[in-house]
């Protein structure tokens, strides 16, 4: 059924509070056909590309997380959150690991200080 802006605007809140991740999906070849909410545990396209590193069904953000460090405390809850071990604490500090963010941006919302924003790619 079609719905209003606020409305998909709440279904994708819920979703992200629920730690799904946002994807866009394509054909090689074709255009996106699909837009969707996943459960990294549970859709097909997202275990492709989170066991096998197979991405070519799934359209990378040209956004990806960055991270304040002086406004970090190290809590690991970017940790727990990120589908794409994209994320880990090393003695010293965060590491993040950018070449696996696909910038769903589950981590932004999860940081208690604020300190991750997604960014524009430079790569």
């Amino acid at each position: 059924r079609p719905i209003g802006v606020e409305e998909a605007a709440d279904a994708l809140k819920q979703a992200d509070e629920n730690g799904l991740v946002h994807l866009s999906l394509y054909r090689p070849n074709h255009s996106l056909y699909a837009l969707c909410s996943c459960c990294p545990c549970c859709c097909h396209d997202l275990q492709l590309l989170l066991r096998y590193r197979q991405s070519r069904l799934v359209a990378r953000a040209d956004y990806a997380a960055a991270t304040d460090p002086a406004r970090c405390t190290g809590c690991g809850e970017c940790v727990d959150r990120c589908p794409f071990d994209a994320r880990g604490i090393v003695e010293g500090g965060l590491h993040e690991h950018l070449e696996r963010c696909y910038g769903c941006g589950l981590c932004v919302n999860a940081c208690p200080t604020e300190a991750i924003e997604l960014k524009l790619r430079r790569d």
